[in-house]
């Protein structure tokens, strides 16, 4: 009893080890009002994932935007919006170091005082879940050469002295440098944004899609905002991205961006069967006062699943995908341009692998005739390509009295390994299921009845018909026992070592001498 209950309990906790965690919106109805109950204490499950994986470390819950710093003689204020989806501690500019102290005075967050906490000497503050805008100011007598700020900032807006700072230089120690670089007060190139679309689209079940953007960024560091980003009804799985990005519930996303070149890549997935694709409307409503940045045309690649489905794609232009800037991966792919607003369709043609390529199976028999000459013992080879039936079934493998012999199905083997031999209904005959695409089957059977009459194929493809499996090509041996001859066979395209067929003209010349000798 103990034994058994140690085997129950081991079983109890595999299940519990191989748990995964339930999605909020997974839940249950029922179950739905005990949720904050159940999650007691896990609150980082509201965070959101930074990347694939359900792991803790994986989920970030305090969001930053970008930090606003303005300085001069004697003072500087900051700014920074957090967006925070549970209770945590975030870091302000600023340290108490013996050189350089410099301790955020009058923090406020949405224009309430706050209550700095110094650790590890950088001062931090505790906010609740939701959104914050925290402000500081600093004073000193004279502009200090640097400012420390969190390691983690995405992007800073600098002004000193009245005049804005086009680059601000923020190096990997945390360390914002407010008057080492003159040259960064100059004048740079006015804001500019170009922006490149291309999606692959793969065709499985479900569609899903990998959407990629390339951004050309000139001018300030500042944050924009690309229109929805993902096509209609997708949801998103993966985002993978350089710069401090956030996909909005609107399917916006929000990027903190600087000068340079970057690769941003959105993978999604459809919820349900597709046929027709929107791409992303310019021209939306313009009582919305938000009028996301989006290309003014967009690449698309079809990789098609025929396996699955066969579709024809209408209402888009094909291009050349060696013509255009597509990743390399993507070229192999037929590639469309697709304007705001235009839509993809896909006619479905046909549905999982077209039935018109047939098997491409060889046999070869081996026929062993028992001493006493009332049946045979064979064995057969198939090889070859299956394309489709997946089962091969042995005729008159049951008690059919109609036939003039019967066989008997005894041993199946598929590359090497033995079979089960069954019967789908009771009334049909015997065989064996296929799963393999290359075939090298060995079976053994006995043959019983005439054994004058053998069967050259004998193998069914079709349990509901009669027909038989066409062969490309089938050959036979005959093995006989001592004391027996074959006189001769007819049926087979080419025939050796019959009785008939060793009758040279030399034996016929000599039965014609004695036929005359003995008349």
């Amino acid at each position: 009893m103990n034994k058994i209950l140690v085997v129950l309990l081991g079983s109890c906790w595999s299940l519990i080890a191989l748990a995964n965690p339930l999605a909020l919106d997974d839940v249950p109805e029922p179950l739905q009002p005990w949720t904050e109950w159940a999650l007691w204490g896990t609150t980082e499950q509201a965070c959101p994932l930074v990347q694939t994986g359900v792991s803790n470390a994986e989920r970030l819950c305090a969001w930053p935007s970008y930090l606003q710093v303005t300085a001069s003689a004697t003072q500087a204020h900051f700014s920074q919006e957090w967006q925070l989806y549970r209770s945590e501690w975030i870091p302000l500019p600023g340290h108490s170091q013996s050189t350089h102290h410099h301790w955020p005075q009058q923090v406020q967050v949405n224009q309430i005082n706050a209550l700095v906490v110094e650790r590890e000497g950088l001062p931090w503050i505790r906010l609740d879940a939701g959104r914050h805008q925290v402000t500081g100011v600093f004073f000193w007598d004279r502009v200090p050469e640097f400012l420390r700020v969190p390691s983690h900032t995405g992007l800073v807006t600098l002004s000193v002295m009245g005049q804005e700072m086009a680059l601000p230089e923020l190096d990997r120690q945390g360390r914002l440098w407010l008057n080492r670089n003159e040259r960064a007060r100059e004048t740079t190139d006015e804001d500019r944004l170009t922006l490149r679309v291309y999606r692959r689209l793969s065709d499985q079940v479900p569609l899903q899609s990998v959407n990629r953007l390339v951004l050309e960024v000139a001018g300030r560091h500042r944050e924009v905002v690309l229109a929805p980003v993902l096509l209609a009804d997708q949801i998103p799985m993966q985002l993978n991205s350089p710069l401090p990005a956030r996909l909005e519930p609107t399917g916006e996303l929000r990027l903190q961006v600087r000068p340079g070149t970057w690769e941003v890549e959105v993978a999604a997935r459809s919820p349900h069967e597709v046929t027709t694709l929107h791409s992303v409307a310019l021209n939306r409503d313009p009582a919305n006062h938000t009028q996301g940045i989006w290309a003014t045309e967009e690449l698309w690649s079809f990789e098609a699943q025929p396996m699955l489905r066969v579709v024809e794609i209408s209402g888009v232009t094909a291009v050349d995908p060696q013509q255009t800037q597509l990743p390399d991966t993507w070229r192999s792919l037929p590639t469309y341009r697709v304007l705001p607003g235009e839509t993809m369709t896909l006619s479905i043609k046909q549905r999982g692998l077209a039935d018109t390529t047939a098997n491409q199976l060889n046999l070869y028999r081996q026929y062993w005739l028992d001493f006493d000459g009332k049946g045979y013992s064979i064995q057969d080879h198939i090889t070859g390509q299956m394309n489709r039936h997946w089962r091969l079934n042995l005729l008159n493998s049951q008690n059919n009295q109609d036939a003039a012999y019967a066989m008997q199905l005894g041993r199946v083997s598929v590359a090497g390994q033995d079979q089960f031999i069954t019967r789908l209904t009771e009334n049909q005959p015997m065989g064996v299921e296929i799963r393999q695409t290359q075939v090298d089957v060995t079976a053994d059977s006995r043959l019983y009845g005439d054994i004058q009459i053998l069967p050259v194929v004998g193998w069914q493809h079709e349990a509901e018909t009669e027909s038989f499996q066409q062969f490309q090509q089938v050959g036979a041996s005959l093995h006989l026992p001592p004391g027996w001859s074959l006189l001769h066979l007819h049926g087979a395209d080419q025939v050796t070592q019959t009785w008939l067929q060793n009758w040279t003209l030399l034996y016929q010349f000599f039965q014609s001498r004695i036929i005359i000798l003995f008349k």
